[in-house]
């Protein structure tokens, strides 16, 4: 045989078994893939049925865990009776037969899509609600309205042009209807028959945070809505620090520029205030035939501060009488006031009745436990638990939940690697007020599955050498709110505590 012919079928025979190798490494490589994505999956699943199980010891507990949040529990106890509801081996404590009602509110972030997808889905504010809100929108108008409706509506999605239609689509539930089930002796968990209930949440510490970033911001819009909540936070600020050169000249500066007149939390009628039926004139108040200093109007002739508003009169407070310079830097950043300030009204001001359903608790938002959820997915595991939920609800080839991979506090990112700690946020609030808001949200922290080493790595973060704000500052912030709710008549129907004998 010639040496050339040798050669080939060498070749040929080396070949054949390189390609036998490589499909049975191939063969062996995805087996071994799959595995891993079974092993994941069952992993996730058992996550889910956990949180399930989480959910209902919670709620069948939910007399005694409202006691812990009424009483003066201490940090500890509530921190003790948290991990004993989450022992799911640990029997429950004997609870006492008390009738819990549901609270009656204005706007449930729970949306009802029960005919059209067979889904009730709670997505509350600050939660990744806007992700879901469009993906669910898309598929309901294709459903409901037809390709061309759905295709319409996605185009306003990508262009920025839907605004609030992105929340006004999909009807909410009505809370009156659990509320009069539960008045008539029915169980309001059957009023919603929908097979899939999802509730879709968020840490409350990150989420306390999203909403004082999103909310707080500069900005006509947000002071007409959160402008009433403004003076039981402003109480807060801290003025320990010294301020940075120019900082008050520049504010002076800034504030005269952008025409940041306000009168009683509210922008006036013109560009410049109107006070006792004098109109002011170049750019200054006249009040009597004089002017005021900087162009800012008061009743002694004396600069108040347009950051800070009152109904007692147009402007409270100096800039100069500021002494911190990250008033200058949140200003900068067009923040109303500093994320600390914001926490301190929170932990001061016990119970949900005085809280906007942005920074008001999950508990409240999904009427929790008057309805019975299946499916509780947390956002910072979005990245795996999404495409799981939307298989297990029929939606995995129907919607595309944009965003799930890349949440992080308030901006969104490629690499889980590069993500700073949500925790880091909390670093200038005083340990103290952590534990209260911890306290604050303790039903959210229980019910939606967060355990305790959730709870720990936020108050851990915080500053145990900083000291809470003065008793006459909780005090002041409180009589604000008191009477604030005393003006609208959703706070006296509403509930702070749900279970009573």
């Amino acid at each position: 045989m010639p040496p050339s012919q040798i050669y080939f079928i060498a070749f040929f025979i080396f070949n054949i078994l390189l390609c036998a190798a490589y499909f049975r490494f191939k063969t062996k490589s995805d087996e071994i893939f799959l595995d891993k994505k079974v092993f994941e999956k069952r992993e996730i699943e058992e996550i889910f049925e956990k949180r399930k199980i989480i959910y209902n010891r919670a709620c069948k507990a939910l007399p005694l865990i409202e006691e812990f949040v009424k009483n003066e529990s201490s940090f500890e106890d509530l921190l003790k009776f948290h991990d004993q509801i989450h022992d799911v081996n640990f029997p429950l404590p004997k609870i006492p037969e008390i009738s819990c009602k549901t609270n009656v509110i204005p706007r449930s972030s729970v949306f009802n899509a029960s005919e059209s997808m067979n889904l009730l889905i709670c997505l509350p504010p600050k939660c990744g609600t806007s992700n879901w809100q469009k993906a669910i929108d898309v598929h309901f108008l294709n459903i409901t309205q037809g390709q061309k409706a759905a295709k319409e509506f996605e185009e306003k999605i990508k262009n920025n042009t839907a605004g609030m239609e992105v929340y006004g689509l999909i009807p909410r539930i009505k809370t009156e209807k659990l509320f009069r089930a539960k008045e008539n002796g029915e169980d309001p968990k059957n009023i919603y028959k929908s097979k899939y209930k999802v509730a879709n949440v968020r840490n409350p510490f990150a989420r306390v945070f999203s909403a004082w970033h999103d909310k707080m911001r500069n900005g006509t819009d947000h002071l007409i809505k959160y402008g009433k909540y403004f003076e039981a936070i402003g109480v807060f600020e801290d003025f320990e620090n010294i301020p940075e050169k120019g900082c008050k000249e520049e504010i002076l500066e800034i504030l005269y520029k952008k025409r940041i007149l306000y009168k009683n939390g509210f922008r006036a009628k013109t560009d410049f205030v109107q006070k006792n039926g004098f109109r002011t004139k170049n750019g200054f108040c006249t009040k009597n035939g004089f002017r005021t200093k900087n162009g800012f109007c008061s009743k002694n002739k004396m600069v108040r501060n347009p950051f800070f508003f009152s109904t007692k009169s147009v402007f409270v407070r100096n800039p100069s009488n500021l002494k911190t310079n990250f008033f200058c830097n949140h200003f900068k950043e067009n923040y109303f006031y500093s994320f600390e300030a914001f926490v301190e009204y929170i932990a001061s001001n016990p119970g949900d009745s005085k809280k906007n359903g942005h920074w008001g608790t999950l508990f409240r938002q999904c009427s929790a436990c008057s309805l019975n959820f299946s499916l509780i997915t947390h956002l910072e595991n979005s990245k795996k638990e999404i495409p799981f939920l939307l298989e297990k609800i029929n939606l995995k080839n129907e919607i595309n939940v944009g965003g799930q991979y890349t949440w992080n506090g308030t901006k969104r990112i490629l690499e889980e690697s590069d993500r700073p700690p949500d925790e880091l946020h909390w670093q200038n609030v005083p340990k103290e007020t952590a534990k209260l808001i911890y306290k604050h949200y303790y039903l959210d922290f229980i019910i939606f599955g967060y355990s305790t080493e959730e709870v720990l790595k936020y108050v851990h973060s915080s500053n145990s050498r900083k000291q809470r704000p003065a008793s006459d500052k909780i005090t002041s912030s409180r009589k604000y709110l008191q009477s604030f709710g005393k003006q609208n008549d959703h706070f006296k129907k509403f509930s702070d505590f749900i279970c009573t004998n």
